[in-house]
């Protein structure tokens, strides 16, 4: 078997590159219009991840409004309860009850 000595090594390396001249070229080139493509490739992606994040948040939102308006509906049923037993709706027992519940809630809220 020869012995196959560096420079034919490069001359194979070349040939089987498609270079006759010796001339080692970068292939796939491209250049800037490659590097401009991925920057819009990119772009692209931090917007989709951008609006799936505002999607998600919206979801958010809707749910914590939801429950807000499921838990406001629970107090005001258990008031109603509980201010009932004072007099019935629309009396002035009912209706000072009802006041002072909700004047006590607000000044938790501070």
């Amino acid at each position: 078997m020869p012995s196959i000595v560096p420079e034919r090594v490069a001359k194979l390396i070349f040939k089987a590159a498609g270079s006759d001249d010796g001339i080692v070229r970068r292939r796939g080139g491209g250049g800037p219009y490659m590097w401009k493509g991925a920057k819009v490739a990119a772009a692209l992606f931090l917007l989709a991840a951008c609006a799936a994040d505002e999607e998600q948040r919206r979801a958010q939102r809707e749910e914590f409004a939801k429950a807000a308006a499921e838990a406001e509906a629970q107090i005001a049923q258990q008031d109603d309860a509980r201010c009932k037993s004072y007099g019935r709706p629309g009396s002035a027992a009912y209706i000072d009850c009802r006041t002072s519940l909700k004047n006590d809630r607000a000044d938790m809220k501070k």
